[in-house]
């Protein structure tokens, strides 16, 4: 499949990953942010319609990443608007807005206390785990990191 040919700033990054497009956007204004973004929204619509690839809006995400308690302003793809949830997903990372990864080790501990339970109550936990039932399971923590970035994957080319 071709790339999108749009050139970005020294604010701002384009990954990609098999149909997923991520976009982020440094500054430390949101509403400047959120106008880089849209720039590249809009030039990401052309180069799609040219192709005549459809951009499924609400399938995107764009979560401002910062300490901040303020919205940005909506940011729109063929004018309909990009959903603002406080996380998005992206290569298996759930990230949340304040970039404390809690909701993503949450997430992972809730996923691993369900399969040693499953396997404490088929009785199919060997001691090479070295220990016998979730409750002995290691507590993570997460630190706050400082991060101002707009980014709207799962952009379906």
């Amino acid at each position: 499949m071709p790339q999108p040919d749009v050139s970005l700033y020294g604010k701002s990054m384009l990954a990609t990953f098999a149909d997923d497009v991520c976009v982020t956007y440094r500054s430390r204004c949101e509403h400047d942010a959120a106008d880089g973004i849209q720039d590249f929204a809009d030039r990401l619509s052309d180069w799609a319609r040219c192709w005549n690839i459809g951009i499924n809006s609400s399938k995107s995400k764009n979560v401002c990443y910062t300490l901040k308690r303020r919205t940005p302003p909506p940011v729109y793809i063929e004018e309909a608007p990009v959903p603002q949830p406080n996380a998005a997903k992206y290569l298996g990372v759930l990230l949340d807005r304040k970039v404390t990864f809690s909701k993503h080790v949450t997430d992972i501990r809730t996923r691993l206390h369900a399969k040693v339970d499953s396997k404490v109550k088929r009785g199919t936990v060997s001691s090479r785990f070295g220990f016998s039932s979730h409750r002995q399971l290691p507590r993570f923590s997460t630190h706050r990191t400082a991060a101002f970035v707009l980014i709207p994957p799962d952009s379906a080319l």
